[in-house]
């Protein structure tokens, strides 16, 4: 988890520095190396901190991968985005920044937002505070806190809706939180988290639903028990698969 981390040493210099939790882009005495990317990935089961040359706060998920320059030349700060983060951007007017994603960019100048793009589900981008602009293919949408916008597929309509916020964010805070969700949907957040296969004896168990909120560092068998507890669903594990029955 975070605080495993100490110290990352980055391709043709350059490392990443635990400090209290925050992983920190520090710069060696190797010499300007213009914009080139440097790349981090979070491993299933590990959320990171990381601050960028420019002081901006970045959280990854599980699963999840930034890349960012060595340093933000130019007029703007872009990065690109993979799995799901939360930004705190450092305000700068005259630099906006760019979050690359699969499908369209986020571009702000200062604010705090959650963007999500796992394969098996909509790309979200959740503003919590300041403002967005989602630029898509053909077209540009302005986000108010507490708003999210929602791509189903590439190429569709992005659609801009209230957000549930607490739970959008309960990530960050060490914990799931599902209400009324899908059990397929919930395994898939599971198998992020904990590295297991799943598979269903029947295709209709993916559509039970649940409402929980449980501390992410309990054991799987754990919430596996309260599920069974909830509805008529039994989980068999053997080694790394889990069964659904």
């Amino acid at each position: 988890h975070q605080d495993s981390i100490y110290s990352v040493e980055l391709a043709r210099g350059g490392r990443l520095d635990n400090e209290g939790g925050i992983v920190t882009y520090k710069q060696d005495s190797i010499g300007d190396l213009g914009n080139e990317y440097n790349e981090i990935r979070t491993p299933r089961g590990g959320v990171y901190q990381i601050r960028l040359p420019d002081g901006t706060k970045v959280w990854l998920n599980t699963e999840s991968i930034l890349r960012f320059p060595r340093r933000f030349a130019g007029n703007e700060r872009r990065v690109y985005a993979q799995g799901e983060l939360y930004f705190e951007v450092v305000r700068d007017s005259t630099r906006p920044f760019r979050v690359e994603l699969e499908d369209y960019t986020v571009e702000v100048t200062g604010t705090e937002f959650n963007v999500r793009t796992y394969v098996d589900g909509p790309q979200l981008t959740t503003l919590i505070s300041g403002g967005v602009k989602i630029c898509g293919e053909n077209e540009f949408i302005y986000l108010k806190p507490g708003e999210e916008a929602e791509l189903k597929q590439a190429g569709g309509t992005i659609r801009v809706q209230q957000a549930d916020v607490e739970s959008r964010l309960a990530w960050l805070r060490g914990y799931f939180l599902f209400d009324n969700a899908r059990l397929e949907d919930i395994m898939n957040e599971l198998q992020r988290w904990y590295d297991f296969n799943v598979f269903y004896t029947n295709s209709e168990l993916k559509e039970l639903r649940f409402s929980m909120d449980i501390v992410k560092y309990k054991e799987v068998s754990e919430i596996f028990d309260l599920m069974e507890k909830i509805r008529r669903v039994s989980f068999e594990v053997n080694g790394n698969n889990v069964i659904l029955k």
